[in-house]
């Protein structure tokens, strides 16, 4: 019993080690605990005016990738959960001015380091616009009077159309790169493409048969005293609607397979084939008699053979492999996914089964899509009643309303109109979405 006790106090003793070094390696606070904070700035709009009655959020304690999401997605920081802090409201005045109030400690971790803190705001969108745009600032307090750098709404004229492609177009009028985005009101996008252009083609079963709003972004650097500030923006949110349906592999079974190519057991109900695109899937556990119990690989039946030309992947972040077989047996190998969101082009020879690599983050993989020829339309379109449905979660400018919302929108504007082809296309005030 004595020898356990040491060897008990000793971990405890390398675990307190450990966080004490983890917290000396953060940015530490400069500000009191009890200190009176005040973050103060202005939102000027495209124009250059001030943007007045605008709500503004700040929520601390985000982390890097969770800032991105909150201003491609859902908007004003920390909607979604995302913070480990306090959320504070507050909205901009005639000259377009906002400010927050809080304490040293709001602002820092239980160790005494200076937390990222979010600050964004919004604009009112156009009648035909899903959402307004968007700029934020992230950025730790260092001092008890923070004057943030302008956050400047950007509208660069975003545009939507296509038929066998969805093309997108906006003017440069801020730098690049930039990420577009296409959301259904998940806080996790349907699909995001990084370009250095102010263009980009987006094959439409990539989108599968989703509508929402496509956003233009991009971000810069500037200073304030004690910390750098990221600043973002986000264009106004067009609507559109794909057309290409659901793939063949929609709803087809799956099966994980572990390093020696034991499977786990195979399943009806595969989450990687049920066109949830948000949420991740579910790895089951190994078997008990399995003799790695670490899972490699997981296989899509497609049931039948399909002329395959696309491989879709989603939550990929680690990396991971796609290989293919015809006969269900013998797989080859046909390229890899490096990121979360990653394409693999096949020749159109039959497929009947795919074998997707878990890497080194299997619990973030969310969807395989497996394609075969593109669809003869890239975008559908919807009647007024529609579009107008779609930007109503939208239409106060907060950005935080939850998907349910969308999706009863969308609901209701289906009971009063005859959907035209396989989804819908929604419109934006200088570009019609076409069939």
């Amino acid at each position: 019993m004595r020898g356990c006790r040491r060897r008990l106090a000793r971990a405890s003793a390398t675990v307190l080690a450990l966080l004490v070094t983890a917290a000396a390696c953060g940015d530490q606070s400069r500000v009191a605990p009890d200190a009176t904070i005040t973050i103060s700035g202005v939102v000027l709009g495209p124009d250059g005016d001030p943007v007045v009655q605008r709500p503004v959020r700040l929520g601390t304690g985000i982390t890097d990738g969770e800032g991105v999401l909150a201003v491609l997605t859902v908007g004003l920081s920390c909607t979604g959960g995302a913070c480990t802090g306090d959320v504070r409201d507050a909205a901009t005045d005639d000259a377009g001015r906002f400010a927050f109030t809080l304490e040293g400690r709001d602002t820092q971790s239980s160790f005494g380091e200076a937390v990222s803190v979010l600050v964004s705001a919004t604009g009112s969108p156009a009648p035909d616009e899903v959402s307004g745009p968007l700029s934020s600032a992230r950025f730790r307090v260092q001092t008890e009077a923070l004057e943030l750098p302008a956050l400047h709404f950007v509208d660069p004229d975003l545009t939507v159309d296509g038929t066998t492609q969805v093309v997108t177009r906006w003017e440069p009028t801020s730098p690049g790169p930039y990420d577009l985005t296409f959301d259904d009101g998940h806080e996790v996008p349907v699909w995001r493409i990084r370009t250095a252009e102010p263009t980009a083609t987006v094959d439409p079963r990539l989108l599968e048969d989703t509508a929402g709003r496509v956003v233009v972004g991009g971000a810069h650097e500037d200073a304030i005293e004690g910390s750098d500030v990221e600043l973002r923006w986000r264009s106004p949110g067009v609507g559109y609607a794909a057309g290409a349906g659901a793939p063949p592999s929609r709803g087809r079974t799956c099966r994980y397979v572990d390093l020696a190519g034991t499977a786990s057991g195979e399943s009806d109900s595969c989450e990687l084939t049920d066109g949830d695109l948000a949420s991740q899937a579910t790895t089951p556990s190994c078997r008990p008699d399995a003799p790695m119990c670490e899972l490699a690989a997981a296989i899509i039946d497609l049931g039948s053979p399909v002329p395959a030309e696309l491989v879709a992947v989603r939550g990929c972040d680690g990396g991971c492999s796609v290989e293919v077989s015809a006969d269900g047996t013998s797989f080859r190998p046909v390229g890899a996914v490096p990121e979360e969101f990653g394409v693999v082009a096949l020749d159109g020879a039959p497929v009947s089964r795919v074998k997707v690599g878990l890497g080194a983050e299997p619990s973030g993989l969310r969807e395989v899509s497996v394609w075969g020829p593109a669809p003869a339309t890239a975008l559908v379109s919807l009647d007024s009643a529609g579009r107008e449905a779609l930007a109503q979660p939208y239409a106060d400018g907060s950005d935080d309303q939850r998907p349910s919302l969308l999706l009863a929108g969308l609901a209701a504007a289906a009971a009063g109109a005859v959907l035209v082809g396989l989804g819908v296309a929604l419109g934006r005030r200088r570009a019609a979405v076409s069939t």
